[in-house]
């Protein structure tokens, strides 16, 4: 059972990483290869600059679909 704790405790603080510290705290930390996979992986997809301008442009997709559809919330902050 703690095992399990683990492993899910890993995958959470990876989903939750903001910077390259936390993801090399969490490869450190963990014992799941596939953890280790994952964040050779986030780190090749990052490095590729077409995947980060892909990345970037989805992401002004989403926050002009967040102003057309919730503006008041958009001119509250």
């Amino acid at each position: 059972m703690a095992e399990t704790n683990k492993r899910m405790e890993d995958w959470l603080a990876l989903i939750d990483a903001e910077t390259e510290g936390d993801l090399e705290e969490i490869e450190q930390s963990t014992t799941v290869p596939e953890i280790k996979e994952a964040i050779a992986l986030l780190r090749e997809l990052s490095a590729d600059e077409e995947v980060q301008k892909e990345a970037d442009n989805r992401e002004k997709l989403l926050n002009d679909r967040k102003r057309i559809i919730f503006p008041v919330y958009s001119s509250a902050k």
